[in-house]
């Protein structure tokens, strides 16, 4: 046998909800030792038994939001509760947000089709629906942030432009 568990260390959120397809996957590793799992596969199989639902698409959105990893992040949940900080970040960082930005808006789309479809446990997608919403502002957040940095560039915000204090603010 074996022990998941997720604890929110060092401060970091723990959203439940967005587990219970990890601790799945875990028990299917334990229990089918000596085999390689298929994770498109479980993902669709554990959908079909969490929502009643054949759903590709919803299988991978369980898949993207169960398996969230940003470069050089130790503690993703931390990155919510960060003050924000006007600033031109690293290349990789902003492309792997730009990443999370399109899988999570994929995730969200689906999510939102299914959430009325399913035949049971439509409460868990309500929670999914809410998950991949917050990784979707922490995606805007840092592409936002970059955004103004580089249209300040040296500047003080008393020294913007009206243009660029428009464009700032419609950010």
């Amino acid at each position: 046998g074996s022990i998941v568990s997720a604890w929110g260390d060092d401060g970091g959120e723990n959203l439940r909800e967005n587990n219970w397809a990890a601790y799945a996957y875990s028990a299917a590793a334990t229990w089918e030792q000596g085999t390689t799992i298929n994770t498109d596969e479980f993902f669709q199989n554990f959908v079909t038994q969490q929502y009643g639902l054949n759903s590709p698409k919803l299988a991978n959105a369980e898949k993207i939001l169960g398996t969230v990893a940003i470069a050089d992040n130790a503690f993703l949940a931390r990155l919510f509760h960060l003050r924000p900080m006007i600033k031109n970040y690293n290349p990789n960082w902003l492309d792997s947000m730009k990443g999370m930005k399109k899988d999570m808006e994929n995730a969200y789309k689906a999510i939102l089709f299914y959430e009325s479809r399913a035949r049971m446990n439509q409460e868990h997608l309500i929670t999914l629906d809410n998950i991949s919403r917050r990784y979707l502002y922490l995606a805007n957040r840092y592409e936002t942030l970059n955004d103004i940095a580089m249209i300040l560039g040296n500047k003080k915000s008393g020294e913007l432009s009206e243009k660029d204090t428009i464009i700032i603010k419609k950010k």
